[in-house]
């Protein structure tokens, strides 16, 4: 097979839909935008994804039931905790490995937005990019951290300002876990 022949495997997309809580009191087009940054993210690793407000002020009467099996849930919230160095996560992903996929991702804005101030960034494209990192998690159904590219373990601000687009994307690996059948 030449290199750029492409398998059934190769071009198998996966459809998601994210149900989004944001109480972290973000205006609605700095949440607009994160999300198109991370949906961008997400089409180049071939995952489309719609996006649902569950806190919007006139919610879908779906933010009410149950999620089905290939919907995600994520949390944008003010902060969360420090690590005992004293660092700060961006977020994180509760994977339930007993039912075989992800549950719930969370987004911390500030620790986000201090992390875009210190390395000078857009806080919206670091958010964007923090969410599809936290829904990456749940996808892959694992929290593993490679070292490069967007799954990355963590973020130095240097590598923020550096913005070299390597560190910003799936891997291939990554990609094709994300778009693995089963439940999510």
């Amino acid at each position: 097979m030449s290199p750029t022949a492409l398998t059934a495997a190769d071009v198998l997309r996966t459809a998601v839909t994210v149900r989004v809580y944001q109480t972290a009191g973000l205006s609605s087009p700095l949440e607009k935008r994160a999300l198109a940054e991370a949906e961008t993210l997400l089409l180049a690793a071939l995952v489309d994804v719609t996006w649902r407000g569950c806190t919007d002020p006139h919610p879908p009467t779906a933010c009410d039931v149950p999620p089905g099996p290939s919907e995600l849930l994520l949390r944008i919230v003010r902060e969360g905790a420090s690590r005992r160095d004293g660092s700060a996560t961006l977020g994180d992903a509760l994977i339930d490995r007993h039912a075989g996929g992800g549950a719930l991702a969370t987004v911390y804005f500030h620790h986000v937005a201090r992390l875009a101030k210190g390395s000078g960034t857009d806080v919206e494209v670091l958010l964007g990019r923090a969410a599809a990192h936290e829904l990456g998690h749940l996808l892959m159904r694992a929290s593993t951290h490679p070292r490069g590219g967007l799954m990355r373990p963590c973020w130095t601000p240097g590598e923020v300002r550096r913005n070299r687009a390597a560190d910003w994307a799936f891997a291939a690996g990554d990609a094709a876990a994300m778009r693995r059948p089963g439940p999510r």
